[in-house]
């Protein structure tokens, strides 16, 4: 429980930094939302302890004070989203794998619905203390928006990372998947870090969607979480230390989430099919591997065990054959 509640806590100590520093409005980056949901996901519902402690405390010590309804209620809203969240996965049938296509979906639309929580409840505290900054749809959609995300990142990534998955890699497939995501760390750096970026825009988004259809087609939904943690902290951290481009950080990574939103429910589709392919193709090969060395030790067993099993059937035979009969008719009485 501590070390949930010391991550959740400098998560989010972190999200606040960058967006009253950085003044990303209406980008919000916020990570403890998947950590929270990813935490519960793996270790249940009492995890909603630490989760409502950091919150509590994130909400005390924000650079802008708050009135003491909106304190309670965001602490509320904030530990009851991952409660919220695990309940309707486990009523779906939900695996923290991922190994189902029904996985990825209810997953998807939990993440989309469960967001809605805390930005609702916030907003409706804000509106009745009458200390809303913003407007209700601005402060609504950027809440929502970066808790979604949030969720899509890393709760696949870290479930990833603490489930053991159902078959290994073979060696060329592990430096594949480490030439592919190099690649792909290269491309986003060049990308969001240097200038290049502003006259080769169209074929660097192009060459990046093709590494994700790539990865999506040849290895299983735990290398697309990487990828696509790395392309949101890459593009994010580009946008936030480099800020390059004539737009504003704030439309530039509000851009980014609105991408980002679109296209990651798509590549999870798109690799949980792949994936369950590859799962079932893999599964034959066992099957059939199974099957060949069964094979293979019956031919081994039967040209050790016939030819004995022939010789005592000829021993017996010629045992008998050679023993006097003692039938009733061939015998005398005394």
């Amino acid at each position: 429980m501590i070390g949930v509640f010391v991550v959740v806590l400098a998560s989010q100590k972190a999200g606040q930094y960058v967006f009253f520093t950085m003044h990303t409005s209406p980008a919000l980056i916020w990570p403890a939302t998947g950590i929270s949901l990813a935490a519960m996901l793996l270790w249940g519902y009492r995890m909603w302890i630490p989760i409502a402690a950091a919150a509590l405390i994130a909400v005390l010590t924000s650079p802008i004070g708050q009135p003491i309804p909106v304190i309670v209620v965001a602490t509320f809203a904030q530990a009851i989203h991952p409660v919220v969240g695990v309940y309707l996965l486990r009523r779906s049938g939900f695996e923290n794998t991922f190994g189902r296509v029904r996985d990825i979906i209810s997953f998807i639309l939990v993440a989309f619905i469960t967001s809605m929580i805390t930005p609702s409840l916030v907003v409706l505290a804000h509106l009745a203390t009458h200390s809303l900054m913003s407007t209700v749809l601005l402060t609504w959609t950027r809440s929502w928006a970066g808790r979604v995300l949030s969720v899509l990142v890393l709760t696949p990534l870290i479930l990833s990372l603490t489930t053991r998955p159902r078959f290994k890699l073979s060696r060329n497939e592990a430096i594949e998947e480490t030439i592919v995501l190099v690649l792909l760390s290269a491309l986003l750096f060049v990308m969001f870090w240097t200038s290049l970026s502003a006259d080769y825009a169209t074929l660097f988004s192009y060459s990046v969607l093709a590494l994700l259809a790539w990865i999506a087609l040849r290895f299983n939904l735990r290398i697309m979480t990487r990828a696509l943690f790395i392309l949101a902290a890459v593009s994010m951290s580009g946008v936030i230390i480099y800020h390059g481009g004539p737009r504003p950080i704030n439309e530039q990574l509000y851009g980014i989430e609105l991408g980002l939103l679109l296209f990651m429910p798509i590549f999870y589709l798109f690799a949980v099919l792949s994936d369950e392919r590859w799962v079932a193709a893999r599964s034959l090969e066992v099957a059939v591997s199974k099957l060949d060395a069964e094979n293979n030790y019956k031919n081994e067993f039967i040209p050790k065990v016939i030819p004995r099993q022939l010789a005592a059937r000829s021993t017996n035979s010629r045992i008998i054959s050679e023993c006097p009969s003692t039938s009733p008719k061939n015998t005398t009485r005394a």
